[in-house]
């Protein structure tokens, strides 16, 4: 079917308060769940040469996001799934735009509501799958244009311009942390401080082990997420003040007192079934009283 007559069945359906007469949800679902992680996306590496006639005979790599691969999905289905068209890291609109029709025609056949369940995510392609494809040269890259599962999947060789171009998707859930561990300061803060002024806390998530050492000092404005299996430590000599939001920890994942956490009013640990908190000698968990 092609993809504007899809939007069109969706849209007279909204508008009709009906059902679409050429598609269902299954078919409507499977689009959206075709969206990989990382987002819609095209690049492209190759080497560079002086004369432009040697450079045109270099050889180029474009890969994008499998259907994903153009900036509107819509109006040039061909560029979503090809390597035409224009390069660069896509907004996503078209699969938003999707999204809010597949929940306005079909909303009430959704069996369960949505339900925040802070996940730390990882898509079938890491980073660290597409580092260990970064060709040792030049010599070693062929022309090859195609979807980056596929390129994975074939284990081609790429270019390093184009890992580069790579490493600034998201392929995991970002983690809050640049480093393992702190002896100074360090402040995690949500985008819109206000919204706790109304009871919203935004997610930040720990997605590594991170230990606030003797002298460190972690101050929290949002709601931290330690991820599964990780574990935040604070050491005899560090700090953690929850001054703002949540610590949520995932199943498997521990937090670790040596040290002190003082919690403020309003704010809460919560951990999930699995998830731990270990308070060894000489640690402190309290909760600042205001009078």
């Amino acid at each position: 079917m092609a993809y504007l007559c899809l939007q069109l069945e969706l849209i007279d359906a909204s508008l009709k308060d009906g059902v679409p007469t050429e598609i269902d949800r299954a078919y409507t679902k499977a689009l959206l769940d075709s969206m990989a992680v990382y987002g819609g996306f095209k690049f492209s590496g190759q080497s560079w040469d002086p004369d432009p006639e040697i450079a045109a005979e270099l050889p180029k790599q474009i890969v994008w996001s499998k259907g994903w691969g153009g900036e509107y999905k819509w109006n040039d289905p061909d560029e979503s799934h090809s390597e035409k068209g224009h390069e660069g890291q896509f907004n996503a609109l078209d699969y938003m735009y999707l999204h809010n029709l597949y929940y306005l025609v079909f909303g009430d056949e959704i069996e369960h509501e949505f339900e925040e369940t802070y996940d730390c995510l990882c898509g079938d392609i890491e980073m660290s799958d597409i580092y260990a494809l970064e060709a040792d040269s030049d010599d070693d890259v062929l022309t090859n244009y195609n979807a980056l599962t596929d390129l994975v999947e074939a284990g081609v060789p790429l270019h390093s311009k184009l890992v580069k171009q790579l490493s600034h998707l998201d392929f995991c859930t970002k983690n809050v942390f640049t480093s393992t561990s702190t002896t100074s300061t360090v402040s995690i803060k949500q985008l819109f401080d206000d919204y706790h002024d109304i009871g919203i806390s935004l997610n930040k998530y720990q997605t590594n082990v991170f230990t606030v050492s003797d002298g460190g000092k972690l101050n929290i404005e949002a709601r931290l997420v330690v991820c599964n299996d990780k574990e935040l430590t604070v050491e005899d000599g560090g700090q953690i003040n929850l001054d703002k939001g949540d610590i949520l920890i995932k199943p498997g994942a521990k937090l670790i007192i040596k040290g002190d956490v003082t919690i403020d009013r309003g704010t809460k640990v919560i951990f999930e079934d699995g998830g731990e908190i270990i308070i060894k000698t000489g640690g402190t968990l309290s909760q600042v009283i205001i009078e």
